[in-house]
């Protein structure tokens, strides 16, 4: 297969690797920073190990998810700790990173069982997710006739059939968007936030990388394709039976995965005396959901990158499912609607992610409403 290849330079340098419990994480071995944070030896971004023990002078908070989650993890805590240091004065607040880009559920279960079954302990979880869930089946599964439920990059990472030039490829483009995800943290800061002409600097050099990454991806289609020809997918990379539905049952049995997952966790959480709580994070394609000026709109919006389609499919199906949750026991909190009158600047790409002002407000919205649950149990 190609993990057991003799080319293992490639692989000591992939952002992201597989993973036999969690389907993939970040290379330790790829020395790859975010700012200051590295990864840990399990494959988070952090600064923290994340096998830590309670103690009655600290608060544990994990937080799960995908990119959004761990770029409100790394730039937002900060304003939920503040709330949460009105009700536990005298606790140091100390933050988990687990989320980690592309994933989906059932991944976030499967990292809470995995790390519990190290001995890890976490007082409260906090799951951000929702939008992986529904739009990248469609993107990363369904086109390489893959099951839905497969994490985002399997095929790419365990493919027994890729090729090394194959994979040099995929690593230059993971490289590429790891450059991209640190620049908009890059800009993200003063000086440049504010700046006119530092803002366009980054647009300019973002687009750059957004072709080199679409032009790298046609590359590795064609090499994919003649490698490939008239060849089955292996069921290593496909894994179960799946049939290809109509659209709204697809995404029904998408959300429900999704809704399953998080009753699990928190029944997972309960029996371990964690809190848990479950937000829906927010996206610019909700309608209505928040005032985008023309500036915003240049950047967050855009109809060609086949995001908005599985938003405006899948995102009345989390909500709806959003409020079986919190008639099933779980501290579910729907926050698509949280910028709703808020005009601010706060997306920073055509997907999903938030600027620093972004993550502050999502962050101090957290941390009331965990506050106020928090403080009526």
């Amino acid at each position: 297969s190609s993990i057991a290849s003799n080319d293992s330079s490639v692989f000591d340098t992939l952002p992201i690797v597989a993973h036999p419990y969690l389907g993939n994480i970040h290379n330790p071995d790829s020395g790859a920073k975010i700012g200051d944070i590295g990864v840990t030896s399990f494959g988070f971004f952090d600064d923290s190990f994340p096998v830590q023990k309670k103690s009655e002078d600290k608060l544990i908070i994990g937080v799960f998810g995908a990119s959004v989650a761990w770029w409100y993890s790394a730039l937002g805590y900060q304003q939920t700790f503040d709330e949460l240091k009105t009700i536990y004065p005298n606790k140091k607040l100390e933050i988990i990173r687990l989320g980690i880009g592309g994933n989906k559920q059932p991944q976030q279960l499967m990292i809470l069982n995995y790390l519990l079954s190290k001995g890890a302990q976490f007082d409260i979880v906090v799951n951000l997710d929702g939008f992986n869930e529904i739009a990248i089946p469609p993107t990363h599964n369904l086109s390489k006739g893959i099951n839905p439920i497969y994490p985002a990059y399997w095929s790419d990472l365990l493919s027994s059939a890729s090729s090394t030039e194959e994979r040099k490829i995929l690593r230059k483009i993971l490289v590429i968007e790891q450059k991209r995800k640190d620049s908009a943290k890059l800009f993200s800061f003063k000086p440049f936030k504010y700046s006119i002409s530092s803002n366009l600097l980054w647009l300019i050099q973002d687009n750059v990388k957004v072709a080199k990454s679409e032009n790298l991806k046609l590359e590795k289609q064609k090499v994919t394709a003649g490698s490939s020809k008239d060849s089955k997918v292996p069921y290593v990379l496909r894994g179960p039976a799946f049939k290809v539905k109509p659209e709204k049952s697809y995404y029904e049995d998408l959300t429900n995965m999704w809704m399953r997952s998080s009753i699990l966790m928190d029944q997972l959480c309960k029996s371990n005396d964690i809190k848990y709580f479950h937000f829906l994070q927010p996206n610019q394609y909700v309608p209505n959901s928040k005032p985008i000026g023309e500036a915003e709109k240049k950047i967050a919006v855009d109809k060609s990158a086949h995001w908005e389609k599985p938003v405006l499919s899948g995102y009345p199906m989390l909500i709806k499912k959003g409020e079986k949750l919190k008639r099933k026991g779980v501290n579910f909190f729907d926050l698509t609607q949280v910028f709703k009158d808020d005009s601010d600047h706060l997306y920073n790409d055509n997907c999903c992610h938030l600027n620093l002002l972004g993550n502050q407000k999502l962050g101090k919205e957290i941390g009331v409403l965990l506050k106020v649950t928090l403080s009526n149990k």
